[in-house]
């Protein structure tokens, strides 16, 4: 799972705890120019954690994600938009 995140101490921890009832290999975010408490509350979450001073665009974030991940599937999920994962099987097979 890919997720670029700037400024997002509203909103990641809802995301983060829906995202990890996937069965996923990896979490990975790119903190990019974030200046809140974002960068505090993912380290809790044990996800692999790329940091960038300067702000960077969402697509750049989900590219340099991309770069680090091992996962032969990835799954791009914006840090701002709260989802709710109702099927969780489902959502593992991918």
């Amino acid at each position: 799972m890919v997720i670029p995140v700037q400024e997002e101490e509203q909103t990641i921890d809802m995301v983060l705890q829906e995202a990890s009832k996937l069965s996923t290999k990896e979490i990975i975010l790119v903190l990019n120019g974030t200046s809140d408490r974002t960068g505090e509350i993912v380290k809790t979450y044990g996800c692999k954690i790329i940091s960038h001073d300067e702000t960077l665009e969402n697509d750049v974030g989900r590219g340099i994600c991309a770069k680090y991940a091992t996962a032969d599937c990835l799954l791009f999920f914006d840090a701002d938009i709260k989802v709710q994962f109702m099927n969780h099987n489902l959502l593992s097979m991918l």
